[in-house]
Parts: structure tokens; sequence; C-alpha cells
């Protein structure tokens, strides 16, 4: 089943729209001024996919994909002399600002800069220069965030936790007196501000080993932003040695507890690997039966990776597409869905810098939908508006096995609506709950 996003009616639409863009021309002559195109400033957040989901696993128990809210980050625009000229949040920046021509930076972070440590709090931050040319509008190129703060998780080998009575704890400190107290059960990490000066943490052990009272403390050098440092505790080869006399103990180390740490680079993507959930426990699916080992009647269900596929002819869906060179090298933006078990839900959403949620309304849509259930108490109409553009709906998507999109027609009308992101998140789920999500997404400079 093939379904076109957009129907002409939707098409001339947006058509209408652009005709009023192209009508724009800058009145700012004489002035000395010029304008910034505020929807060219598309954000790129390197690993906050893995960080994101690394906080949720340690409370869900399992890590799968989500998606990096940029609406509430913090963009600042500093003139040539550091000094902040104009601040917004990145979903309510005005359109076309106006700036005295001259040398610029945008700056764009998570939040507020952290003053102090905090439990899964990683700060994101990035900027890139831009020049204003009196009676010209600017656009800007991709600012790229990292982690601006330093990211340390402790750990407790189970070897070591049962030699223990119960009372392990490290202390994280920093040179600014910033503190972490980690325990076995605490499996977050904790998050330190980078301040100037800040090169070494220091991490105060203690507990009781094989009736022993350990504690010592180890210095953790040469920290920056943007790193991300385990230390592990466990027990050392030899737990039954002789006490050592107290002259020779070295303090950074314990009697019984070696110390392990190792560094992780957050400001260079890291491969996201998402997990793999067991479905064992939902109903039907409890395993095998011990009395039939091979149980030859229930066939083997898949895993949650196999359960909801995605393929593309445009082959790498983790890339955002430059729709300026999709459409000079004839590209095809297709999304074929294969699920075994049947769909249960597509919800589709659409995130586009150039087709916001008012221009969705006036087109009878909204953000977001589920095509298999369009009914929306806020839009009444939207199921039939759906269908008029040409979008699979109710039983044409239930329970179906194969679906495929393609948009291809609707990426020239992007170009035509301006400089922006727009993405297309495709989240589908089957009849026995496993769900799968991928985004199409594309880009105009």
């Amino acid at each position: 089943m093939k379904a076109k996003i957009f129907s002409i009616l939707a098409s001339a639409a947006m058509l209408t729209g652009v005709a009023s863009c192209d009508s724009y021309e800058p009145t700012l002559n004489g002035t000395k001024e010029g304008k910034l195109n505020t929807a060219s400033i598309a954000v790129e957040v390197s690993n906050a996919e893995k960080i994101i989901n690394d906080a949720a696993a340690t409370l869900k128990g399992a890590r799968s994909r989500a998606v990096v809210d940029l609406s509430g980050y913090i963009v600042t625009v500093v003139d040539a002399n550091g000094q902040p000229v104009k601040k917004w949040t990145y979903s309510q920046m005005p359109e076309l600002p106006t700036f005295t021509e001259g040398s610029y930076t945008v700056k764009v972070a998570s939040g507020e800069e952290p003053v102090t440590a905090a439990w899964d709090a990683p700060w994101f931050r990035g900027e890139q220069s831009f020049t204003i040319k009196a009676d010209e509008v600017t656009d800007v190129d991709v600012v790229k965030c990292t982690l601006a703060n330093i990211r340390v998780t402790v750990k407790f080998t189970d070897d070591l936790v049962k030699a223990s009575a119960g009372d392990l704890k490290a202390v994280v400190r920093s040179e600014d007196a910033q503190s972490l107290t980690y325990t076995p059960s605490e499996t977050r990490s904790g998050y330190f501000a980078a301040v100037d000066g800040l090169v070494t943490l220091s991490v105060a052990f203690s507990g009781t080993v094989y009736g022993t009272e350990e504690k010592f403390t180890k210095a953790v050098t040469d920290v920056d932003a943007g790193q991300h440092r385990i230390i592990t505790f466990g027990l050392k080869n030899n737990p039954n040695q002789p006490p050592v006399p107290s002259g020779q103990i070295d303090p950074t180390e314990g009697i019984n507890v070696r110390t392990d740490v190792t560094d992780e680079d957050l400001t260079v993507d890291v491969p996201f690997e998402e997990d793999v959930l067991d479905p064992s426990g939902r109903p039907g699916q409890e395993g095998s039966d011990p009395s039939n080992p091979d149980n030859p009647e229930q066939p083997t269900p898949p895993v949650a990776g196999d359960a909801v596929k995605f393929d593309s002819s445009l082959g790498d869906l983790s890339k955002v597409y430059d729709i300026d060179e999709f459409i000079a090298d004839g590209s095809v933006a297709d999304l074929k869905v294969t699920v075994p078990a049947g769909i249960a839900r597509m919800m589709v959403k659409i995130d586009s810098q150039v087709l916001p949620a008012e221009e969705l309304g006036s087109l009878g849509l909204m953000p977001e939908f589920d095509l298999v259930n369009p009914v929306n108490p806020d839009n009444p109409d939207m199921g039939t508006k759906l269908t008029e553009m040409g979008f699979p709906i109710g039983d044409d998507v239930k329970g179906k096995t194969y679906v495929e999109f393609d948009i291809t027609g609707f990426i020239p009308l992007l170009k035509e609506l301006g400089a922006g992101y727009s993405n297309f998140v495709i989240t589908v789920t089957d009849n026995d709950g496993n769900t799968n999500a991928t985004t199409l997404k594309f880009n105009k400079k």
C-alpha cells in the first residue's frame, strides 16, 4: 500500500503561503542594518540520544530511542566584544530580527549554565559565527552542540558488594567543593560543572570489606568538559592477603579494593545501541514449554528490532538530507514499513520550522496524529482531511503487515517554503506491543 503524504490540495495551499514569503523585500536601505534568518539556525546535539537514553535506562531497565526536544534551548546572540544583544528560547525566536552590520556569534545551550553538581543533568552547548551585512538577510550554518559539563558514573562490582558490610559509598568532589555521594544502589550519573581551572576530581571511598574498614581517596586528573569518567570499585585479586603494616598503605588504594577509571569522550559521536526488550513476559510469549523444548506449534516470536522494520531508498535514515542536494540528485524519499504481527498504531509527527502548527492547522492537520485512529476532539474533521490528502487511515492501516510512504513530491514544496529543518517522525506499534520509530530528516540552508 502506497500513500503520498500530501495531495494537490495541500500543495496548493502551501504554495499560496510561498508566494507571500517570496514577496518579502528588505526595506533597510541606508540604515547599516541587516536581518538574521533564524529559520536557518539548525541545531545538532552530539550524543544527546545516548545520554538521554542512558538516564532513562536507570529508571526503566532498558534503552530505547528518544527525541531531543529543542524547544526550551536558549539561543543567545553576542557581538564581536562578547556582549549579549539578543536572547530567546529556540521555539520563540522571531523570524527576521534586525542587527547592526558586523560580526556576531549565536550561542545555543540546553539551559542556563549549571553552577552545582546534579544527578542526570547534562548540559549541552554550541556556537556558530555569522556576519550581518547592510540590507541583506543572513543565514547561519548548523550549530553543533556538545556536552559542556563533566559526567561521572561510579560502579561497585557484585563481588565487592557481597564482601562488604553494606556500607559502601564514594563521594565525588570537585575543586569548587561541589559533591555527590554514590552507593551501590545509585545507578544514575552525576554531572559536574566544568568551571575554569578545574582539572581534578577527588573520589573518597569508604566501607567495610571482609571485616576491614577501607577508607582512601583517589584523584581523577585532567578532567574537562564533555568527558564521561567511569569509576569502578572492585575486589583485588587476593582479598585474603594479610594486613599491610600501616606505614606501607598507599593512601590512594584500599587493602582489598581496587579502583579503575576509564574515559569516554562525549564531544564526538558515540554509536547508540538500542536494547532489545525480552518479549517473554507478554501474553502468548511466555517462552518455551520445558516438556516440549522444540515447541514446533509456536513459532519463535520476533525480537523488538525485527517486529517493526523500516527501509528506504534514501539508505541511511539517521542522516539529515540537504533539500537542494536531494532534488539535484533526483533522490526518492520513501519509507517501507514491515510489521509481521500487524499494525496496532502508527503515529505521524511533523516537526518543521517551515510548517508550524498554525500552517498545518490551515490544512486541516495537526502536528501529530495516529493513522489507525485519527479521530481527535480538537479536530473532528481531520480524518476526512487525511483521506483527501492521500493518507491511509483506519482499516487501511490497522492490522496491515506492510505500508509504504512516499513523500518525494513534497520535498520541492519544502524548498519553496524557505530555510529550516523538516522532520517526519513515524512511530509504529505492532499487535504484540513492540514499538519502533524512525525519522525522515530534511534541511534547507
